[in-house]
């Protein structure tokens, strides 16, 4: 790869997955110090907390998506619960034969509930290094369901640590389990990146990161001769949709990721490390 790769400035990273649950484990959520997750904890401009909640939702979200996502008298399914909590472990990522260990951090995960007795949890990391090298790695690990990670000398299968740690031993995979149907061998992942870029050098074009984080390629790969680069025809069908409205961002929705990259992102100052 020729071209200079931007500075990463920052990067919100969340990977969220589907889950069965009963009422029974809402009292075993609440076992585990889960909490009713409070508007006021979004920052607005100025990081002023907000003071009326109902207000903030009514004048920032469509009616239909409150309904769903927020509590009130008529849907009392979908309340948002969060564990004020910190997990660090370790990916072992296979790489050329070798183990590579990638260290991650997962803070304060959400829960969502529904009437059918679906839930979404959502799994915030934190950006430990300002590199896209360990971004990609990170994006890479924590799509996948049965990578490795290793905590205090134990070992298991991803989605057994988030069984475990998160969802309060309600599994993810297995005969039987009715949301791993829709769920294939991959979370969803959704990415917002915030980069310092100098329009007088030559970087690494927009588009090309996008293919890379968004498909959790190498960073680099499009840029490449490589024998995993894709095809111009192919590459081209994958951009033919993104999101190119204003100078500072672009954005790029797939099937399993949606990744937005650019510069002066309103939450530049979200997980940053």
């Amino acid at each position: 790869m020729d071209n200079k790769l931007p500075t990463l400035n920052a990067a919100l990273v969340k990977i969220i997955g589907i889950f069965s649950y009963n009422e029974g484990n809402k009292l075993q959520f609440n076992q585990m110090g889960y909490q009713t997750l409070p508007i006021d904890t979004v920052l607005v401009a100025g990081k002023n907390k907000i003071k009326d909640n109902e207000k903030f939702v009514k004048d920032t979200y469509y009616a239909e998506f409150a309904n769903l996502f927020f509590p009130n008298n008529k849907n009392q399914y979908s309340t948002p619960i969060y564990l004020n909590k910190e997990f660090d472990f370790i990916f072992e990522k296979k790489e050329k034969g070798e183990i590579i260990p990638i260290e991650a951090r997962v803070v304060d995960p959400e829960l969502y509930f529904f009437s059918n007795n679906t839930g979404i949890f959502s799994l915030t990391f934190k950006i430990l290094k300002k590199d896209f090298k360990y971004l990609s790695d990170i994006t890479f690990c924590a799509s996948s369901f049965d990578n490795i990670i290793a905590e205090k000398d134990i070992k298991m299968d991803f989605h057994e640590w988030i069984s475990k740690n998160i969802l309060a031993g309600i599994k993810l995979r297995g005969e039987n389990i009715e949301t791993d149907k829709y769920s294939g061998s991959k979370f969803k992942v959704y990415t917002i990146i915030d980069v310092i870029e100098n329009d007088d050098e030559n970087y690494y074009g927009r588009n090309h990161l996008l293919y890379d984080i968004g498909t959790r390629s190498r960073v680099g790969t499009m840029g490449s001769n490589a024998y995993n680069a894709p095809s111009q025809q192919y590459f081209d069908e994958l951009m033919h949709n993104n999101l190119n409205i204003f100078n500072n961002y672009q954005g790029l929705a797939l099937l399993d990721s949606f990744t937005i990259i650019g510069k002066s992102n309103v939450l530049i100052f979200i997980n940053s490390p």
